[in-house]
């Protein structure tokens, strides 16, 4: 179904059939796949989380994030295979107790088992039913979801689970499952014929660096500011002038070719491009040392053919000698040419390749076009006429728009090596050095990884680095509940990697968006840290009483005294000592024969008093009550102490000062701040983003190539671990003579680590057998539909080969066939004459 795509609701019923699809497919090895889709949209419901799609025969499920763009109206979908619902189903193993599955906490696994397991999946073929008893039972802690279960399955019995998708005539989709012992899957693509090659922008997988940890492992190294500029020829003269290497004969050696190689050549280039429509990424010639040896095949890049192809072109028609000469000439960076469709003559054929040729020997590098009446005449069509015409010698018709070659396939493999030697026994070459890159800041370059998962973000380092103790700064997420930085590295000499990590106690207490250093060198993490104190005040406290020997009334003038002084006829509350002016009875009440006024009357001489004046209602007044505060206000200082918290910038350090805390106060025991970072490093952040990372004596380290040859056994570095001066053995006469260096960094002496153990004939050491992802850059088969699980060849510039285990495949539904591959498991091989 490439090309086009099947909506369906998430009870599997279609709702719709798109055409126009724009669809990336990512599959991994011991994974799932996901899809990203882009196409035009009408309705919105189509795209609801939990819908369905079917697309290449898969069902996946949406429940990612899905973008609306009204504008060009068109919808961005990420969905997930739908093996992923089970992430959301929970395993109970008790639940299972009481059937003929389960014993304890033991699993009898068996394709009945996961029949009842999977109630959506059809469970068609496990190897369950062949195993030994014993090998069938997988013991379960606890509970965990179905899909982790089948993971654990996966890992503990070295099995796979397969997946198949079908939509049938009635449109109902069918969902299969096959177990598969993991030796069992995947396809083993042929050598000769389905061989990978890797690009110059594939991330290194040949030799990692670490000058102290691992020195006998450490290949070449350069010390250059300007990798560009290096004079390998300059350097090389330089190993000739040591004494070790003054008995160095000079045995270096040009490749010539017949015309009749360059011929077969060209005819086995058109082949290619009749068959498969594309450049292949190498040749192979045979050369002869004299008239009386035997031939000896040697590769040559594709490129490096079109040079010798033109030459023997305008040496033919000048009726001249062609110098047949191999020659290091760097593929065209941009090929691109117009349509054309034209009888290109004998004579017109000389003159293109005049134009070439002077193009070539002018910059080294074959042309992207070459102008012509009919416009621009491309790389790929070139190769084409000059095979052609060199092959048949003929005219050549040629219709871009009938004759297709793939353009961007673009093979620039070059053969490095352009000299030989005479003396295959004594002599090898130097494949490869790495160069050391001086920069003024003291920045590390790191980019993100291609490969990410939802739980946080992983960086790769751009080079190679020697050993340090870098500073890491990070800054954190809002609301992250976990902050963690977990750190790969490996080295040439190791099979298996580092792990370590540095994580953090309490997250809750890091500033949000704040910045996090932690430094390495120093053993300490610094950030802003909530942090708590005790503050002590002096507090004026104000204490109200009630007094009780006081009575309190609202009322009205109602004596004689109120009227001589001319009081307002209103309601006034008063309040007056509780004890009559008369009789001194604290007996007091409150209006106790109704008068309209008010008034207050004593219980035992039953005087009466005028609640607003106090005085008695006699004329002229006899006495009056005493006024009174009906509260009393005390006031008291005292001291009181409270907590206060505010984010403050913390040092946590390894020992840190008294009353301090230290780095066990903010990392977790299970932290490691101690190891350093050397070679390949590569760490995955959780809860906080990358902001830099950097080192003042960081030494960073690219590949270069060194095209030249040393003599076997003469002489070898022995590194001692931790010493900074190096160390040879002379051989003579089988006897060993010690020197010693006296040398600088990266000196040119320091140049030799490492590549000795190869020219000495011992290749034991473990670079080159890494377990690092790859990325491949070019597929000299395309239509090969490689899948995960498939074993693929790699072969090195180097030419050495490897067998690996392709784990990522990407690729369009409109183009299946074109597929991006990585790969992991990278092992060494050894390959006979004729392939495998």
């Amino acid at each position: 179904m490439a090309g086009n795509i099947v909506i369906l609701d998430n009870q599997e019923n279609i709702l719709e059939f798109i055409d126009e699809v724009e669809a990336e497919i990512t599959d991994t090895y011991k994974g799932y796949k996901t899809i990203n889709i882009t196409c035009p949209f009408d309705d919105t419901g189509l795209w609801r989380q939990g819908n369905r799609i079917f697309a290449d025969n898969c069902l996946y499920v949406i429940n990612a994030g899905v973008t609306f763009d009204y504008i060009s109206k068109k919808v961005e979908v990420d969905a997930e295979e739908i093996i992923t619902e089970l992430n959301n189903e929970v395993f109970y193993i008790h639940e299972l107790e009481s059937t003929s599955y389960v014993k304890g906490e033991t699993i009898i696994l068996s394709r009945l088992f996961l029949q009842s397991l999977l109630s959506s999946f059809d469970v068609v073929e496990t190897p369950f039913e062949e195993m030994e008893y014993a090998d069938k039972l997988l013991t379960v802690q606890g509970s965990l979801t179905k899909y982790n279960l089948l993971k654990l399955i996966e890992e503990e019995k070295g099995v796979i689970f397969h997946r198949e998708y079908e939509i049938d005539s009635e449109n109902n989709i069918t969902c299969k499952l096959t177990v598969i012992k993991e030796d069992d899957y995947g396809t083993v693509h042929d050598f000769i014929d389905e061989k990978i090659s890797l690009g110059e922008s594939t991330n290194s997988l040949e030799y990692s660096t670490d000058e102290t940890n691992n020195a006998l492992g450490v290949m070449p190294i350069i010390d250059t500011s300007d990798t560009s500029s290096t004079d390998f020829k300059t350097i090389a003269q330089q190993f000739y002038q040591l004494e070790a290497n003054s008995n160095i004969p000079n045995t270096l050696y040009e490749y010539y070719f017949s015309k009749s190689e360059i011929v077969n050549a060209a005819k086995i280039v058109l082949m290619n491009l009749d068959n498969f429509h594309y450049l292949p990424d190498k040749i192979s010639l045979t050369f002869k040392k004299d008239e009386d040896a035997d031939g000896e095949d040697v590769e040559i890049g594709t490129v490096q053919l079109f040079h010798l192809i033109v030459k023997q072109i305008v040496a033919d028609y000048g009726n001249d000698q062609s110098n047949n000469i191999l020659s290091n000439v760097k593929v065209p960076s941009n090929p691109e040419g117009s349509s054309i469709n034209k009888l290109f003559t004998n004579d017109e054929i000389v003159e293109i390749a005049k134009k070439t040729l002077q193009y070539i020997d002018h910059f080294m590098q074959a042309p992207n076009s070459i102008n012509i009446v009919e416009g621009k005449l491309s790389y790929h069509y070139l190769f084409y006429i000059f095979s052609y015409y060199l092959a048949y010698n003929t005219n050549v018709p040629l219709n871009t728009e009938e004759y297709l070659i793939i353009e961007s396939i673009n093979p620039d493999w070059v053969q490095e090596n352009i000299y030989y030697s005479q003396d295959y026994v004594n002599l090898e070459y130097l494949p490869y050095l790495y160069l050391q890159n001086s920069q003024e800041d003291s920045d590390i370059p790191v980019v993100a990884s291609t490969a990410q998962t939802s739980t946080g973000t992983t960086y790769d380092l751009e080079k190679y680095i020697g050993q340090t103790y870098p500073t890491l700064k990070i800054r954190k997420k809002p609301g992250a509940k976990e902050i963690k930085v977990e750190f790969t590295t490996i080295n040439i000499s190791q099979d298996i990697p580092v792990r370590f990590g540095i994580f953090f106690k309490e997250p809750g207490k890091i500033q949000d968006n704040s910045e996090i250093t932690i430094d390495f060198n120093d053993k300490s993490v610094t950030c802003m840290y909530y942090v708590e104190k005790t503050v002590s005040e002096q507090v004026t406290k104000t204490t109200t009483t009630e007094n009780t020997n006081t009575i309190t009334v609202t009322m009205m003038p109602s004596c004689v005294s109120c009227s001589r002084a001319g009081t307002a006829y209103k309601k006034y509350t008063k309040t007056w000592l509780k004890k009559c002016a008369f009789c001194g009875s604290s007996n007091l009440k409150i209006n106790p024969k109704g008068t309209y006024e008010g008034e207050i009357t004593c219980g035992d001489c039953d005087a009466d008093f005028c609640g607003v004046s106090g005085h008695d209602k006699m004329n002229p007044p006899r006495a009056q009550l005493t006024p009174a505060d009906a509260q009393t206000t005390s006031t008291t200082t005292e001291t009181v102490t409270r907590v206060e918290g505010s984010y403050e910038e913390k040092t946590f350090k390894e020992t840190p000062a008294e009353n301090e805390q230290g780095l066990s106060d903010i990392i977790t025991p299970q932290s490691n701040i101690y190891i350093p970072l050397y070679g390949d490093v590569s760490f995955k952040i959780t809860g906080a983003e990358f902001i830099s990372l950097n080192s003042e004596d960081a030494k960073l380290f690219e590949m270069g190539i060194f095209p030249f040859i040393k003599p076997k056994y003469s002489m070898y570095i022995y590194a001692p671990t931790q010493d900074a001066d190096f160390t040879y053995t002379h051989l003579s006469n089988l006897k060993p003579r010690l020197t010693t260096f006296e040398t600088s960094e990266q000196s040119v002496e320091e140049v030799l680590i490492g590549c000795w153990n190869k020219l000495k004939g011992v290749d034991e050491t473990q670079w080159l057998l890494k377990s690092e992802e790859i990325s491949i850059d070019t597929i000299t088969k395309p239509g090969t539909k490689y899948a995960v699980g498939d074993t693929v060849f790699v072969e090195f510039p180097n030419n050495t080969t490897f067998t690996a285990t392709v784990s990522e495949v990407n690729y369009s539904i409109q183009t299946p066939d074109n597929r991006e591959i990585k790969i992991s498991n990278v092992k060494k091989i050894n390959l006979k004459q004729g392939g495998l």
